[in-house]
């Protein structure tokens, strides 16, 4: 009897403390501030991950993206050997010594477009016996040949990264030939001639490399040498 009698009298406390207000206590002062505390959007946990957006332009690298580019120019110097060398009755007495220059007037992604000059000279000499027999006169007196070659080029390139390239060139210009025939009679030339290269460029450095290029060229064949950029 005695545990419900107990039981009755903390349900009825229960309940009386139920109504009573917070704010009943006369000793409570409330402070109402006016600014008022609000929940930053950039602050709050609850807002959504915001990426940074990307960098744009040229990922990592440095300098130029690629070994050829407009605005650069290009000085080649090489040394190859002469087409009119092949002739048994002549040899080699000056290889051909070649320097072109270029400047890039347009790039896009790999290909560069560009203008420039081109000049070369060799030398040859007539032999005096070939396989034991005498190709002169025993008072004749060896001749020399010079051939050079001098005009304007159009060059394509295909750029494969920052230091190697391919590149095909189109001349145009004035060719002086000279040829020694057997009979020690010489044919001359001299007139506007075309010629059409190809080749490579490796560039050890941003400013020097080498080049190695073949074709057709009545001054030369092919020519190696020093690839040099600014």
């Amino acid at each position: 009897m005695m545990k419900l009698k107990l039981s009755m009298f903390v349900l009825i406390c229960i309940l009386m403390t139920s109504f009573i207000p917070s704010y009943a206590d006369n000793n409570v002062i409330v402070n109402t501030s006016k600014e008022e505390t609000t929940i930053s959007e950039d602050n709050s946990l609850l807002r959504p991950k915001r990426r940074k957006p990307a960098r744009r332009g040229k990922r990592g690298r440095k300098g130029a993206d690629y070994a050829f580019e407009k605005g650069k120019i290009a000085v080649d110097l090489g040394v190859g050997y002469p087409m009119l060398a092949v002739f048994p009755t002549l040899s080699l007495k000056v290889p051909t010594i070649s320097a072109a220059g270029d400047y890039c007037f347009y790039s896009g992604g790999r290909v560069a477009l560009s203008a420039g000059i081109t000049g070369s000279y060799s030398q040859l000499a007539e032999r005096e016996s070939l396989g034991g027999m005498a190709l002169l006169d025993s008072n004749s007196t060896p001749k020399n040949f010079a051939t050079y070659y001098a005009g304007g080029k159009f060059t394509f390139t295909v750029n494969f990264s920052r230091s190697v390239l391919m590149y095909y060139n189109l001349s145009l210009g004035y060719l002086n030939m000279d040829l020694g025939t057997p009979n020690s009679e010489t044919f001359h030339y001299s007139g506007f001639m075309g010629t059409l290269m190809m080749g490579f460029k490796f560039y050890f450095t941003p400013n020097i490399g080498a080049f190695i290029e073949w074709g057709f060229d009545l001054n030369k064949v092919g020519a190696v040498g020093i690839a040099l950029k600014f």
